[in-house]
């Protein structure tokens, strides 16, 4: 997890006046046909949970019981993909990061499962009108009781986006804040495996961009148990949400033009070869590519499947 200082810089380059590119007008070259046939060679099969949960200890049965799982709370555990093209978005995502997406059954839905190589990192789905769930990129917090954490977003102002239910093992409902943007809370039975540190291809952090400062500040150290960390740099005020001694979350104000949303940022080996990639598959650069001295390199795109996500090469250190 990267030192604050890097969030920082990081943040304020996202605040900065952002230029907006459009799409390459030229037509996308084929994107590969997103099914895990063709990334059998890139990782052994294996089910659809997450594989960064342990393994079960061996030993006797009293003891695998006994046992409780690995837990975070308030670690952002995976993120899903809401969209109204999921095969294209898919195959999109596919072709620019390489990950393997496989066709999974999830409580009757068609979904697509994410990994980057044998790493879980999320799930794409379509839009179920039924439902009335928002397209993008939702993030999916580890909560203790999903139930406890839904009467405390009502009583702090948030609202219910899809009920509690339980689907396979795992407990899950999604909310949004006061000032806007969907996340999901989420307890799974067998836990959320252990921390470990990005590798190109994995998500790198989330952040929050808000146009109520002050009222997301107050509302998810509430909800979400975080100590926080407030700073102002040339009168930019942003908030990091801690847990564990671990920067979990960065709440900033929205750039102009942009709405209230979690945003997600994946760590990838070069953000210019990144950012020319997803030109040639549509997508929309809303953050041009820049060079944050002390962090690395950024740039914000928009996958024309669905999605807005950031894009980050971090400094070596």
């Amino acid at each position: 997890m990267t030192r604050l200082p890097r969030f920082a810089a990081l943040l304020l380059c996202g605040l900065a006046a952002c230029q907006t590119d459009r799409a390459a007008e030229q037509p996308a070259a084929p994107a590969p046909t997103a099914s895990g046939e063709d990334a059998a060679d890139e990782a052994p099969a294996d089910d659809d949970e997450d594989t960064l949960r342990p393994p079960p200890t061996t030993g006797d049965a009293d003891a695998d019981q006994a046992e409780e799982p690995e837990r975070h709370p308030g670690k952002f555990v995976r993120f899903e993909l809401i969209s109204s093209r999921p095969d294209d978005a898919a195959a999109f995502y596919h072709a620019l990061f390489g990950w393997r997406v496989d066709r999974a059954d999830d409580d009757g839905d068609t979904v697509y499962q994410i990994r980057n190589r044998a790493r879980f990192l999320g799930r794409i789905r379509s839009v179920d009108p039924g439902r009335k769930l928002p397209q993008g990129w939702v993030s999916w917090v580890s909560v203790l009781d999903v139930d406890d954490m839904m009467r405390d977003v009502e009583s702090n102002g948030g609202t219910i986006v899809e009920a509690p239910r339980t689907v396979r093992r795992e407990r899950r409902a999604l909310v949004k804040g006061p000032t806007g943007g969907v996340f999901g809370i989420v307890r799974a039975d067998d836990g959320d495996g252990p921390d470990t540190n990005p590798r190109d291809g994995d998500w790198y952090w989330s952040q929050l961009w808000t146009k109520q400062f002050q009222t997301a500040m107050n509302f998810y150290p509430l909800v979400g148990g975080y100590s926080t960390i407030k700073y102002t740099y040339q009168d930019v005020h942003y908030l990091v949400l801690e847990g564990e001694a671990r920067r979990r979350a960065v709440v900033v104000h929205a750039p102009a033009g942009q709405a209230s949303r979690w945003l997600p940022v994946v760590q990838v080996a070069a953000v210019e070869e990144t950012v020319q990639r997803a030109r040639s598959l549509r997508a929309a650069v809303l953050i041009a590519p820049r060079q944050v001295s002390g962090v690395g390199q950024l740039a914000v795109l928009r996958s024309p499947a669905g999605g807005v996500f950031g894009v980050i090469t971090p400094n070596q250190e």
